[in-house]
C-alpha cells in the first residue's frame, strides 16, 4: 500500500512538474490515449507530457489537462528536495534544521525535521528554508526552459 502512494504521488508530481515546459512551440503535439491505463491502474486522474528532445516532439495524455495552469502546491517539495540535494543546501536527506519557534497550524509541523519528516508532513517552513539555502538564482538555474526546448544545466 505505501509504495502504491508513493506511485501516485510521483505520477501526480511528475504531471505537474511536466506543465512548467513550455508546450507551445513549432514541436509536434502526438496525444497517447494508450497511457491512460496507468491512470487507471493508479486510480487518480491527470495528465502526463514528455518532450523528446531529439525527435523535438510532444507526447502528451489528457491533452486539455495538461494545458490546465495548476499551481505545484504540494508536489513541488519533490523537486525542492533535489535540488537541495544537488547544490548541497543539506548534507543528505538525515540533517535535521531545527524548528525556529514559531507555532503554525498543524502540530507536525512544529518541531525539528529532517527531509524525510518535513516530506511526509509536507512541512512548510522546512521548503521555505530549503528555498533560502538553495537561492532563486541556483534554484531557476537548475532547470532552464524556453521554448522549444528543456535541458539540464
Amino acid at each position: 500500500m505505501k509504495k502504491y502512494r508513493m506511485m501516485k504521488k510521483i505520477a501526480l508530481l511528475i504531471s505537474i512538474f511536466t506543465l512548467t515546459v513550455s508546450c507551445f512551440g513549432k514541436s509536434d503535439w502526438k496525444e497517447r490515449k494508450d497511457w491512460e491505463k496507468y491512470f487507471k491502474a493508479a486510480q487518480v486522474e491527470g495528465c502526463f507530457l514528455l518532450y523528446d528532445l531529439q525527435r523535438r516532439e510532444y507526447y502528451s495524455y489528457n491533452r486539455q489537462r495538461v494545458k490546465t495552469p495548476l499551481i505545484p502546491a504540494s508536489t513541488f517539495k519533490f523537486f525542492n528536495s533535489l535540488v537541495a540535494l544537488e547544490v548541497g543546501a543539506v548534507k543528505d536527506e538525515n540533517e535535521v534544521l531545527k524548528w525556529d519557534g514559531i507555532e503554525r497550524p498543524f502540530p507536525q509541523w512544529n518541531q525539528d525535521h529532517d527531509m524525510k519528516t518535513a516530506f511526509k508532513n509536507s512541512t512548510v517552513w522546512f521548503y521555505q528554508e530549503m528555498a533560502r539555502r538553495i537561492g532563486a538564482k541556483k534554484e531557476c538555474g537548475t532547470i532552464s526552459i524556453n521554448r522549444n526546448t528543456a535541458t539540464e544545466i
